[in-house]
């Protein structure tokens, strides 16, 4: 028998053939024969490497740098007979799993690694990671496979600004107005590959240096701008400087980094103070004593911010207008007080007006302004001549032929400024004393002739002696004064001062009259003048009388300026205002002048009146309680007391009125001394009640309706006593009202309530009855 036989994968893997070949015949049993022929295997493998996964930590879809990458290698057994001790190694990886080392591995079977790897960015920049995969057994040569995993770049830059330096042109240390800044502004490669054509810019500087543009910046490299800005006004209104570097390349977007720098603002403020008008009321055309002069104080904000809270002020002026208080004045801005001031005879006296206007600020120290306004002086003198004694060599009582007469001439300072070099002349006297000359007199001030002059025969003949005084000064012409004194016959004063009422009354208007007689041989020809001191707390409000007048309020000075004949009067009516510190007083008056040479040396020539002055009383009342009251509550009560607050007693009858509320019901109302009607809440006494003290109180008992509301208030007046000062003369008192304890009030008709009684009765009568009986 010939025949052929394919040799099989399970031939070369068990290693050999074994097949037997059998002879048989029909008279003898088979006879086989084993034919075992050795197979000679094909041992070999192969590497497969595969990327099986990416976490991509970017979740960019692709591989980047920092992903971790899952790498498996397989190794396969392609030949026909088992491999032994197969190993799989790849030394990029970092082995996480697999069957590696293999003791064995089968005809078809697998020996795997697994292992990942991160990418890094030298992978970036080469852009493929390479990495290869070996499988290696006892039966054949190493088997590689190389796998190139494509990596994507990242291209990034970073643009940091900075401000580097200050030239500090005013050397504050910090950034102010005209100040040179210098920037730097830095674009870092931040990303994983080389950047091309980089460019650096910035709208605000004006560039001075740096590297930009860059055609090529590597990984980490930098491209630089270097410029320069000055600080402008507009800047430190805003507060700060707000600008924006930005790099760019051909792989990336722009980016920008934007840089606030902070302007420190130079706060100032100016203050101009300046006179505006005059009202003038002289019409001088300069400023002088009364005239009304009106003041502009301007603040302007001089320096680079607002200014908050400016307030204007001026010790001197009345605000008449302006704009002060500003809450926000802007650069250049004005905030405005607009006043007035009367010119004053102590500013004429001192030459000028001096002020000061000042501007102030939250943010500056204040600033002021001072104005110097020239005053004009008004220089004014009068000499006044006057008899003011006679030596009487005959004791007629009158001026005659050898009497020696003193007379004083007096120059008064009637102006607003001092008088210089002031002399008083008189040609007909004999100079006994005075002052003059007075090198200065000030205003209101006094230079003085006293001098003697002995009648003659021929001021007999004539009648009268006439002579003229004179008062000079370097600031005005010469003032004179003519006296003419009767010789022989003369005028003479007489004065009789009456008060009406007899007394007077704090509050009340009184008045004074003042009868000026002359009980002389001759008229007056002269004006006459009444000098009255007022007392104390009694001042002139009006003056009445035929060619009267009258200058000031307590030390009155009244001048007469007609003619009384001989026997004739002139009354004058001084009327007065009586205040709380008037006392009682002698006041007296005292005439001179009208050509009556004795007086006001003679007792006839004054009079004096004593006028008691009543203070009047001040009543007040006090109204209160104890605790609270209750709801329903009976015998409540409040207690009133009336006081005299003032500085007299009271007089005549006292009135007490109290005045409930509509849930209160008086009850009762009484006190020592009182005389009260309770219908009315009304209490009267005639009683003087002295200053400081209070009567007796009134107890007012009431009672508490049984749904009154809370709180009450309770009112209490008094009136009468002499009292004119009603605004203190109310008292009112609040009370609380408590819960009180529940009442259930049900309406019975009396009839039934008879019955009802009745029937109780009977019913108690037969029960004792029965109770008897038993």
């Amino acid at each position: 028998l010939i025949g052929t036989y394919t040799v099989t994968a399970a031939d070369v893997t068990t290693g050999t053939i074994t097949n037997t070949g059998t002879g048989d015949s029909d008279e003898t049993p088979p006879d086989g024969d084993t034919l075992i022929t050795p197979v000679v295997g094909s041992p070999a493998l192969d590497t497969a490497k595969a990327l099986t996964s990416n976490a991509d930590g970017d979740a960019s879809g692709t591989v980047t740098q920092g992903d971790v990458l899952t790498y498996t290698v397989t190794v396969t057994n392609t030949g026909n007979i088992p491999l032994t001790n197969v190993v799989v190694t790849d030394s990029l990886i970092t082995p996480t799993g697999g069957t590696t080392p293999c003791a064995s591995v089968p005809v078809g079977g697998t020996c795997t690694l697994i292992g990942t790897y991160t990418v890094t960015a030298a992978d970036v920049t080469t852009g493929t990671i390479t990495n290869t995969g070996t499988g290696d057994s006892d039966e054949t040569p190493p088997d590689g496979d190389t796998v190139i995993t494509p990596v994507v770049g990242s291209p990034a830059l970073n643009t940091a600004k900075a401000l580097t330096s200050n030239a500090d042109g005013d050397a504050s240390g910090t950034v102010t107005q005209g100040d040179v800044l210098t920037y730097t502004v830095t674009v870092t490669n931040t990303g994983n590959i080389p950047l091309t054509n980089v460019v650096v810019t910035d709208s605000l500087i004006t560039p001075t240096g740096g590297t930009t543009p860059c055609a090529s910046i590597p990984v980490g490299g930098t491209c630089t701008l270097i410029g320069t800005y000055t600080v402008t006004a507009a800047d430190v209104t805003t507060g700060t400087i707000t600008n924006t570097g930005t790099g760019d390349s051909d792989e990336t977007g722009p980016d920008n980094d934007v840089l606030v720098t902070p302007i420190v603002g130079s706060p100032a403020l100016n203050t101009a103070k300046a006179l505006t008008s005059n009202a003038d009321g002289d019409a001088s055309g300069t400023v002088t004593e009364g005239d009304v002069l009106t003041y502009t104080v301007t603040v302007t904000n001089a320096g680079n911010i607002p200014l908050t809270n400016v307030i204007v002020t001026d010790s001197l002026i009345t605000p008449t207008g302006g704009t002060t208080p500003c809450a926000s004045v802007p650069v250049g801005g004005t905030c405005t007080l607009i006043g007035t001031y009367t010119v004053t005879a102590a500013d004429v006296t001192a030459g000028n007006v001096t002020n000061t206007g000042t501007g102030d600020s939250d943010e500056t120290p204040p600033d002021a302004d001072t104005v110097v306004t020239p005053v004009v002086g008004s220089p004014a003198l009068s000499t006044s001549k006057a008899l003011t004694s006679n030596a009487d060599g005959d004791a007629s009582g009158t001026v005659t032929q050898g009497d020696v007469l003193t007379y004083t001439v007096t120059v008064t300072n009637t102006g607003n400024i001092p008088l210089s070099n002031v002399v008083v002349a008189d040609s007909l006297i004999t100079a006994t004393g005075g002052t003059t000359p007075c090198a200065s007199v000030p205003v209101g001030g006094t230079c003085t002739l006293i001098g003697t002059y002995s009648v003659t025969a021929a001021d007999v003949a004539t009648g009268t002696i006439t002579n003229t005084g004179t008062g000079d000064s370097d600031e005005t012409p010469p003032d004179e004064d003519t006296l003419i004194t009767p010789v022989g016959a003369s005028p003479a004063l007489t004065v009789v001062k009456s008060a009406i009422p007899g007394s007077f009354t704090v509050g009340q208007p009184g008045s004074y009259t003042i009868t000026v007689t002359n009980t002389g041989s001759v008229s007056t020809f002269s004006d006459i003048v009444v000098s009255d001191n007022l007392p104390v707390g009694i001042t002139l409000t009006s003056a009445a009388g035929g060619n009267w007048s009258c200058v000031g309020t307590s030390a009155l000075t009244c001048t007469f300026s007609g003619t009384l004949t001989a026997g004739a009067s002139t009354v004058l009516t001084l009327n007065v205002a009586v205040d709380s510190s008037a006392v009682d007083g002698d006041n007296s008056a005292s005439a001179s002048g009208g050509g009556d040479p004795n007086c006001p040396a003679l007792p006839r020539c004054g009079d004096d009146v004593e006028v008691p002055v009543v203070q009047l009383p001040d009543l007040t009342v006090v109204k209160t309680h104890v605790g609270s009251f209750t709801q329903g509550q009976v015998g409540a009560t409040y207690t009133l007391v009336v006081s005299n607050i003032g500085a007299g007693p009271t007089s005549g009858v006292v009135t007490l009125i109290d005045t409930l509320p509509m849930d209160l019901t008086a009850e009762a109302i009484s006190g020592p001394g009182w005389t009260c009607v309770l219908a009315t809440l009304t209490c009267t006494r005639s009683d003087i009640l002295n200053p400081g003290a209070s009567f007796p109180p009134v107890t007012l008992t009431v009672s508490v309706a049984l749904n009154a509301a809370s709180p009450l208030v309770n009112l209490a007046t008094v009136t009468g006593g002499g009292d004119d000062t009603p605004f203190n003369n109310q008292d009112d008192d609040t009370v609380t009202i408590g819960a009180g304890t529940e009442v259930v009030e049900v309406d019975v008709d009396a009839n039934w309530a008879l019955l009802l009684l009745i029937g109780l009765l009977a019913l108690f009568s037969n029960r004792a009855l029965a109770l008897r009986r038993n």
